[in-house]
């Protein structure tokens, strides 16, 4: 599958109506039991959580787009962290109400998209962090191990965000 394929597709969007303001505990309560409870046709996806704030006139994002391996535990406790300390900096500038509501967005991929995505950015010299790219990657020690040589020391750490162009 080449990126392309994917980008065609629309994303399915999961919407949580909060009973009290959002905060963190609330937030990583919700996206634990969007994992739990919503059944996936396919083990890999690509995910993008957002904030509807201020009775929906303002959206935030709460991280960038990351493509997860359900089956990897450590990947998605890594995407609700990265999700979580994304609040928590945008927190302080935000007025928050129990109108809100939390917004995931994903699309289902396959086995061969997510193997291709790893290549590409074990392939890649360009590991800049800040740069804006747009794609993202949670990745455990455990993907990393089995799934590509080691191409970049960088990539060896016990987990990883890594970015590409």
């Amino acid at each position: 599958m080449n990126k392309y394929k994917l980008i065609t597709k629309k994303m399915k969007i999961k919407t949580i109506n909060l009973k009290s303001n959002l905060n963190r505990i609330n937030l990583r309560d919700h996206t634990y039991k969007f994992f739990q409870q919503t059944k996936f046709n396919s083990n890999y996806i690509m995910i993008i959580t957002k904030a509807s704030i201020n009775d929906g006139s303002s959206i935030i994002n709460l991280g960038r787009k990351l493509l997860l391996n359900l089956k990897n535990q450590d990947e998605i406790n890594t995407y609700r962290t990265l999700v979580i300390n994304s609040f928590l900096n945008q927190e302080d500038n935000i007025k928050l109400n129990s109108k809100d509501q939390i917004l995931i967005n994903y699309i289902e991929t396959d086995k061969e998209y997510y193997d291709n995505y790893i290549k590409q950015i074990s392939n890649s010299n360009n590991l800049d962090l800040d740069s804006g790219n747009e794609l993202s990657l949670a990745i455990s020690i455990n993907c990393l191990s089995g799934t590509f040589k080691k191409q970049n020391s960088n990539l060896f750490s016990i987990l990883l965000v890594v970015e590409y162009k």
